[in-house]
């Protein structure tokens, strides 16, 4: 009987000894961190960088070596993505900057207090939840999303030279060092700009500034506002453009309306500086202006430099300019007179099986039917108008933005885009165009499409796309386990088995 309890025991230590060397290797990779390889880090310059923290040399990037690192400095690598760096979370300084990134997130780094990404092609950056950021350099992109406002120790933020046309900066109660120039901002509210002492917004599209809750500001550079073309419209003799209608602005801070280089206004223009309205004759030929706005700064205290900033330094940012230029040119147009006569208001439209050719759609009659899951658009035309007549597009009496859509000239030819039309649900839409001569309507019917399938269903023929295990996981693991778990299972099974038949012989 000993002898069948020994080859049990034997049993149990070699299927142990089998499946070690199997487990072992997996509990580690799974145990272990993260793995330096292309799954984690698919870019093959950040992948190298990265190496530097496996100070063991495993190629793996145990939660220890992780935790330890604070900085990542990889300024002018090169590097196109910074895909696996969220796995360092206690990131303290990242500069990223002079490289060729398209997206950045740090959500992740709870403790980051300096980041430099400027000198890359970011559109967005989502820097809301850093309580900790002290010092942000974006400067150089191509944002048009910068959301950074409540990060209350911020003091240092640049964030020039982008694509900005807005940016909430409540919350930014420590900020001392502020420049937002050179993008494309139309106002800017600075009231929580508290300690700021160098605000720059030089280059944007501002109507007006008001920076009088800066107490702490000595140096402020507003150049160059742009505000490209304000149409007006002539009524008689005279065209009527009242300032006072542009964003934000008083026009008791208007301190003057001249010419681009602050000639006087010609005779065909006069400005009345208590209404703020600027009057134009009849006939008078378009120019480029200038007023100059009063941002409400404590000019007793600018261009003078608090202790610990040099002369020399302070007469490098040049001096001052409380009054803020804003440029904008005039430009006159004729408004064609309006007509009630039956053939001005009611235009042809017609769906030319030209145009929607490969649309996949039918015209009926004053309809065209659009089948959802099939067809991939829908083409109008307005044979009695040109392209300059075109004014807007409406769907239910509802004017249709213009990325929805786009206008052809040949006619008029108005196509709605795939984009929008599968958002629509089945039924009947009224379609209008609207051209300065009238306006024309069809029907556009939305209906399923029997050919519509499942989405989550593959189509014949394709194979579905694998599931890509979650990286730095070694999900075979519990495959593993199993095994060896059915395994002792049936070796316990055995050994009852024996002990039960011994019991039987006694």
């Amino acid at each position: 009987m000993k002898s069948q309890s020994k080859a049990i025991v034997l049993i149990l230590v070699l299927v142990a000894s089998l499946m070690l060397p199997i487990i072992l290797p997996a509990i580690k990779a799974q145990a272990s961190g993260v793995p330096i390889d292309k799954a984690n880090f698919p870019d093959a310059i950040f992948r190298e960088f990265v190496k530097q923290y496996d100070t063991n040399g495993d190629q793996i990037l145990q939660e220890s070596e992780l935790n330890v690192a604070t900085q990542i400095h990889c300024r002018n690598y090169g590097i196109s993505s910074l895909t696996g760096i969220k796995h360092f979370t206690n990131l303290v300084s990242l500069d990223c900057a002079q490289n060729h990134l398209t997206t950045l997130d740090v959500s992740t780094f709870k403790n980051l207090e300096e980041l430099y990404c400027s000198n890359n092609q970011l559109t967005e950056l989502d820097l809301s939840g850093l309580k900790k950021l002290v010092d942000v350099e974006c400067t150089w992109n191509k944002l048009t999303d910068l959301k950074v406002a409540n990060s209350a120790n911020l003091i240092w933020f640049y964030c020039y030279n982008n694509r900005l046309t807005k940016l909430n900066l409540s919350g930014l109660t420590s900020l001392k060092y502020f420049d937002c120039g050179n993008n494309q901002l139309t106002e800017l509210d600075v009231t929580d700009l508290v300690k700021v002492e160098q605000f720059d917004c030089y280059g944007n599209h501002l109507s007006s500034l008001d920076v009088s809750a800066c107490k702490s500001l000595w140096h402020l550079h507003t150049r160059w506002q742009q505000l490209g073309e304000l149409q007006t419209v002539e009524n008689g003799d005279q065209s009527v453009l009242n300032l006072g209608d542009l964003v934000g602005v008083d026009v008791s801070k208007i301190k003057s309306v001249t010419q681009k280089y602050g000639e006087n206004l010609p005779p065909d223009y006069k400005y009345d500086t208590d209404s703020g309205i600027l009057t134009i004759n009849a006939g008078a030929k378009p120019l480029e202006l200038l007023y100059l706005y009063d941002t409400n700064a404590n000019r007793a205290k600018l261009d003078i430099p608090p202790k610990g900033v040099s002369e020399e330094e302070a007469a490098s940012r040049g001096n001052s300019t409380p009054d803020m230029e804003v440029f904008f040119t005039v430009k006159l147009k004729a408004e064609p007179p309006q007509t009630t006569a039956p053939e001005q208001r009611d235009m042809e439209i017609e769906i030319p099986e030209t145009l929607n050719e490969g649309n996949d759609v039918d015209a009926l009659g004053n309809s065209v039917v659009y089948y959802q899951g099939k067809s991939t658009g829908a083409a109008f035309k307005v044979p009695g108008a040109e392209l300059d007549d075109f004014k807007s597009v409406k769907i239910n009496d509802e004017e249709l933005s213009a990325t929805n859509y786009t206008v052809e000239a040949g006619s008029i030819i108005v196509k709605l885009k795939q984009e929008y039309l599968k958002t629509l649900s089945p039924g009947n839409y009224k379609v209008e165009i609207v051209t300065r001569k009238g306006s024309g309507i069809k029907t556009l019917k939305v209906e399923l499409s029997a050919e519509t399938t499942d989405p989550a269903t593959p189509a014949t023929g394709e194979t579905p796309a694998p599931t890509t295990p979650v990286a730095g996981e070694a999900q075979h693991t519990k495959s593993f386990v199993w095994v060896v778990l059915l395994l002792l299972v049936g070796a316990a099974l055995l050994l009852i088995f024996f002990l039960r038949k011994r019991v039987s012989r006694r």
